[in-house]
């Protein structure tokens, strides 16, 4: 069970000062796993797909006048992203990130399979996948379209999917399975 959905697990890590603070090296990876199920449960929970690092609530705790300065909180999401969690959304300023409920690879393989599942044949775009009514059972429907084109570019790259473009639009279709 995730510590966002016990109430009390919850609370106790929330409340832990030192979660807010820079932490010696050889902490860094307890606190940054720490985090990462924390803003993973809380994002899914209420069903978000993006945080910006600075309004997002988890950060601060005045009940415990904490803050997570910004320099732990772009840690934390770099964290994240290296571990297939996150992904930076937009400027080189990063201060707002998509968060994954399962890692990188993984939607790919859902969307994929999702594709295959349907046998959709046709190039798709991105839009089609996260609005038509045919993947609305499917755990990707209702996903930013910009996360959605950032999966799909990784299908593409791990050789999953080929891409091409067709004036200002990108299209995607599966590569035959053998």
């Amino acid at each position: 069970m995730s510590s966002w959905q016990n109430p009390t697990s919850a609370v106790s890590l929330v409340d832990y000062p030192p979660l807010y603070s820079l932490q010696a090296k050889e902490n860094k990876e307890a606190q940054y796993r720490v985090w990462t199920d924390l803003i993973i449960a809380y994002t899914k929970s209420k069903k978000m797909w993006s945080i910006s690092l600075q309004a997002f609530p988890l950060f601060s705790r005045p009940q415990i006048n904490r803050d997570a300065p910004m320099e732990l909180r772009k840690e934390i999401i770099e964290y994240m992203k290296d571990h297939g969690r996150a992904l930076w959304i937009g400027s080189s300023q990063r201060l707002q990130a998509y968060i994954l409920r399962d890692s990188v690879n993984t939607w790919v393989d859902t969307i994929v399979n999702s594709l295959r599942e349907k046998a959709v044949t046709n190039p798709v775009q991105s839009h089609e996948l996260v609005e038509d009514v045919d993947y609305t059972g499917d755990a990707f429907y209702g996903m930013p379209d910009d996360l959605m084109e950032m999966l799909l570019q990784q299908a593409v790259k791990s050789g999953k999917m080929v891409s091409f473009k067709t004036g200002d639009d990108v299209s995607y279709k599966l590569v035959s399975a053998k």
